[in-house]
């Protein structure tokens, strides 16, 4: 099992219009349907897999720190 996370830039105006119609967040932040105008998932969109994050984070910490307890070592 997994989670992702999933970034999206949008503009005021789908902002609006997410917040009019809350259903059109599926259509920005995961892939069914069109998407809105305005909006281009490959430039205003991130998503990755939680497990992928937290790999990359200790390996950072290991080779920065020598520690992969990146909770611990990397500063906040």
């Amino acid at each position: 099992m997994s989670m992702r996370l999933n970034l999206a830039k949008i503009d005021v105006e789908l902002l609006e219009s997410v917040r009019a119609n809350p259903a059109l967040i599926g259509t920005v932040l995961f892939d069914g349907g069109q998407t809105p105008a305005g909006f281009q998932r490959e430039t205003d969109m991130f998503g990755d897999d939680y497990r992928t994050l937290d790999t990359i984070a200790e390996g950072r910490a290991e080779a920065e720190h020598g520690s992969a307890r990146w909770r611990t070592r990397v500063p906040r």
